[in-house]
């Protein structure tokens, strides 16, 4: 069964202290974790749960600039020496790599063979000689390694420090806007715009209906970027992936990816949604992620929250399959009846990308088709045309996502 690596949430202490009690000593009290598990940009813990159990946890913090402190990792003890611990290193290291750190460092007893075997092998070296650090005569060792760090880490940071400064408390619900999708971001009032072409690195691609701006909400629930990048476009995976990805490393966990896309399935109509219950991912771009994710991209959660605030707003509604193609041409009319062979209900040329980034970096996404067009044989489709039909999703759909978002805003902060 396929290990699976997201992001913790208050409901998930209980099992973590059960973990905690059976692994230490000295456990952490219960508040301790409360503070590691609430959305912050310097805190963040990640879990590791196998067929819906919880097996391991890591918890880490940015104290100081460049520095990453990997606060507390356990491991329930028939899955060690499984490759358990490394992958939840592997992903806390490459958070606070992004975020611009250079070293790591932790404390582990003097005493525990294992723990530094593990930590030795990944280049970690004691520093400092902690007497009595877990209590009366119980030393303890600080160990320190250098980060690996990728090509475009420093490129990352300097976005993210910039995003941080201008949103100054980051949002915990992000959404990324399609085609003329972009009155989704004026359902709130807004408190600040960002022209994302001002910061080195972070433009979008320019394409007519989306503005390649940033806006947080007054009420401070919501990040929206108006605007993506595309394949098509000539970027790859991670460029496509990359604000949303530099959100979610800040601390906005919870995604509304959104798309005008052709409506594939029979008995669609323009100004419909299509949740995404899964996604067939034509376009040949592949993000490479900061973790791992299982079998599902879209969180069951949030599309439960969807469906019951479709049926409170009376608006159209479906869930299926949703396909990403390259584009940028619209697809023929063989081409559309193929999908609709595989089972797909909706298709764009978006969205599958940041959705493979965000579920492996442990956040939940909830995915919306809205469509703009019919596809199928004998009709085509233009960008205008996908433009011009934004006034009949907003009429049809506004209701629906203002309560969606604030479903989405009211889990993620109780």
């Amino acid at each position: 069964m396929f290990t699976e690596l997201r992001q913790a949430r208050r409901a998930d202490i209980p099992a973590m202290m059960r973990i905690e009690r059976a692994t230490f000593p000295d456990p952490w009290p219960q508040d301790l974790f409360e503070e590691c598990v609430r959305p912050s940009v310097g805190v963040r813990t990640w879990l590791a749960v196998n067929a819906g159990r919880l097996i391991g946890y890591v918890c880490a913090a940015l104290p100081v600039e460049g520095i990453l402190h990997v606060a507390n990792l356990a491991v329930v003890r028939s899955w060690r020496r499984r490759g358990i611990a490394r992958a939840l290193l592997d992903t806390v290291e490459g958070w606070g790599s992004r975020l611009g750190a250079c070293h790591s460092y932790l404390e582990v007893r003097s005493t525990n063979a294992a723990a530094l075997s593990l930590y030795a092998g990944r280049g970690y070296a004691p520093c400092e000689y902690l007497p009595d650090y877990y209590g009366e005569g119980m030393g303890g060792l600080r160990l320190m390694a250098r980060l690996r760090t990728v090509g475009s880490a420093g490129e990352r940071a300097a976005v993210a420090g910039a995003l941080a400064g201008f949103l100054k408390r980051i949002p915990p619900v992000g959404v990324v806007l399609g085609s003329g999708l972009s009155w989704i971001s004026r359902v709130f009032p807004r408190k600040r715009t960002l022209d994302l072409s001002t910061i080195p690195g972070a433009a979008t691609g320019g394409v007519a209906g989306q503005p390649g701006t940033m806006v947080q909400s007054r009420n401070g629930r919501f990040v929206f970027l108006v605007g993506r990048r595309h394949r098509y476009q000539g970027y790859g995976g991670d460029e496509i992936a990359m604000l949303p990805s530099i959100l979610a490393d800040l601390g906005t966990r919870t995604w509304l990816l959104t798309s005008s896309a052709g409506g594939i399935s029979r008995g669609l109509e323009v100004g419909d949604a299509v949740a995404m219950k899964d996604a067939v991912n034509l376009s040949g771009c592949v993000p490479t992620g900061p973790g791992r994710c299982g079998g599902s991209l879209f969180s069951k959660d949030l599309l439960g929250i969807a469906a019951a605030c479709s049926r409170k707003a009376c608006s159209p509604f479906h869930a299926g399959v949703f396909a990403c193609v390259t584009g940028p041409a619209y697809e023929t009319g063989a081409e559309t009846a193929l999908l609709r062979t595989m089972g797909v209900a909706a298709v764009s040329m978006s969205t599958v990308p940041e959705a493979l980034a965000l579920s492996s970096a442990g956040c939940d996404v909830l995915g919306l088709a809205f469509v703009s067009n019919i596809a199928g044989p004998g009709t085509s489709a233009t960008h205008e045309e996908v433009l011009a039909s934004s006034g009949i999703v907003e009429r049809k759909q506004r209701e629906f996502v203002r309560m969606t978002l604030e479903g989405l805003a009211d889990r993620e902060l109780s």
